[in-house]
């Protein structure tokens, strides 16, 4: 019987320490999050502050591509038939093709216009190339 309460007693403190780890991992745990949040946040808001100055740099080409598009729409009506709609998959390779070799030259150009913009470094194959070398 002493033997009994022992054992039980040695679980209970088992059980006891136990919580107090898995407490002290939780708030250790806690802490890092927040130390962590607290270091990136300035960089999010410089990212931030960037991002807003690119996008208000780019506006007038955004507009204009707006533009570009609604007249595009009007002088070739059946352009449509080669776009799918937001959210809509594309269930033909012709399809997905077509809008590759459509759109590529434009988001080529708007890729390097970025990199310029952010010091960065553009480099690229034609799609062409690039499929042929795969």
């Amino acid at each position: 019987s002493q033997l009994t309460k022992h054992l039980a007693m040695t679980r209970v403190v088992a059980g006891a320490m136990e919580l107090c780890w898995m407490l002290g991992i939780c708030e250790l745990r806690r802490r890092m999050i927040g130390q962590s949040h607290k270091l990136i946040k300035e960089d999010q808001n410089r990212y931030n502050e960037i991002w807003e100055q690119i996008l208000a740099e780019q506006k007038p080409d955004i507009d204009r591509l707006v533009v570009v598009a609604d007249r595009i729409e009007e002088t070739c009506p059946g352009i449509a038939q080669h776009l799918t709609p937001c959210g809509t998959p594309a269930n033909s390779l012709d399809l997905i093709f077509s809008q590759a070799t459509y759109l590529d030259g434009l988001l080529r150009a708007k890729v390097q216009q970025w990199a310029l913009h952010s010091n960065g470094c553009f480099l690229s194959l034609p799609w062409k190339e690039a499929v042929r070398r795969s």
